[in-house]
């Protein structure tokens, strides 16, 4: 049994949206404000940005940017705590979907594996596409779709 066989990169839970009669959205009910969207939708300048900030190597790299683990393992223990993460896109949607949050070293690993696991399992545009539907944007907005209505949408208590 593969280390990866549990995990899928299936829709996650979305808001439903209630409109008016003029089609306007008065409200959503909510568990995490998240509308996916499929990856051809985005715009290649914020899957640039987004690679820019969080993993460079995204596509040269086998679901663990090794160079990348490495460099923050040395910045943190220079400063002798934790200051930088070393984290691929991959591993970030494994910790999303399957990982708890606490940092032990016996994660990290199973961290590691598991995006392995899943970048054989999965081409990297499913990765992308899932890891951007996935990731926490601020003010309780999930997903690269429902972050910039943060801006333009009413405030809807959570359900």
């Amino acid at each position: 049994m593969s280390v990866a066989d549990g995990i899928t990169l299936d829709p996650a839970p979305q808001a439903s949206i209630v409109f008016d009669r003029n089609d306007r959205p008065v409200f959503t009910f909510f568990r995490e404000r998240r509308t996916d969207v499929p990856l051809d939708r985005v715009s290649p300048h914020m899957i640039d940005a987004v690679l820019a900030i969080e993993d460079r190597r995204f596509y040269s790299h086998n679901g663990v940017d090794f160079f990348r683990v490495f460099g923050a393992a040395w910045a943190d223990l220079r400063a002798r705590r934790v200051v930088e993460g070393g984290s691929s896109i991959t591993q970030q949607l494994v910790r999303l979907d399957a990982l708890t949050r606490e940092r032990t070293l016996q994660r990290k690993v199973r961290e590691m594996l598991m995006a392995i696991a899943i970048e054989q399992r999965f081409d990297k545009s499913q990765i992308l596409e899932a890891y951007l539907n996935r990731v926490y944007f601020g003010d309780g907005y999930y997903g690269i779709e429902s972050a910039p209505r943060a801006a333009t949408s009413p405030r809807a208590p959570q359900t």
